[in-house]
């Protein structure tokens, strides 16, 4: 396993988290076109804790992308009931191009898998994985349990819903 620095993000690290994101989804289907996905401002409150200053719609993003994620929950919804009611979710996840292959993101996964697991019973760890990160988050132990390209999104690209969780038999993957 890599020997990478892993800790929180703050308000000085926006600027490489935008170029970051940018790169690793600019040929993705769905943030790279359709641009799903609302705009916001948010702050550090004095306690380290995000506080929303400003949450307002993404005029770049195309309308009718937003309105089918927004009906896709009525398609995948019931992946998240009982004991996945509360499971938490990886989202937006990429690592920039020129840093791939080095760890960075097994790390990352690593730590939220760690603290799922800190949790009394663990915390189901949901995650809709593009076309290029399906193999990736099935070396690391997430299993498919469905699809979320489906309905109004049934040509994206990618879109296996994955979870990792205490019951799921990871095999020889699990590192």
């Amino acid at each position: 396993m890599s020997n990478h620095t892993t800790r929180q993000a703050s308000l000085a690290d926006v600027q490489q988290i935008a170029q970051v994101f940018a790169a690793g989804f600019i040929d993705d289907d769905v943030f790279g076109q359709a641009g799903e996905g609302a705009a916001s401002a948010s702050s550090e409150a004095g306690d380290g804790r995000e506080s929303d200053d400003a949450n307002w719609a993404d005029r770049s993003a195309d309308p009718e992308a937003i309105a089918a994620f927004d009906r896709n929950w009525e398609d995948i919804k019931h992946h998240f009931c009982g004991p996945r009611a509360e499971s938490w979710m990886i989202e937006l996840f990429c690592v920039a191009p020129d840093a791939q292959k080095s760890g960075h993101g097994r790390q990352l996964i690593h730590a939220a898998i760690a603290l799922c697991q800190a949790e009394s019973p663990m915390v189901p760890l949901c995650v809709i994985a593009s076309e290029t990160g399906d193999a990736f988050y099935e070396k690391l132990g997430f299993r498919q349990v469905g699809r979320a390209n489906v309905g109004g999104l049934s040509g994206v690209r990618g879109g296996s819903l994955k979870f990792y969780e205490e019951h799921l038999d990871r095999g020889d993957n699990e590192e």
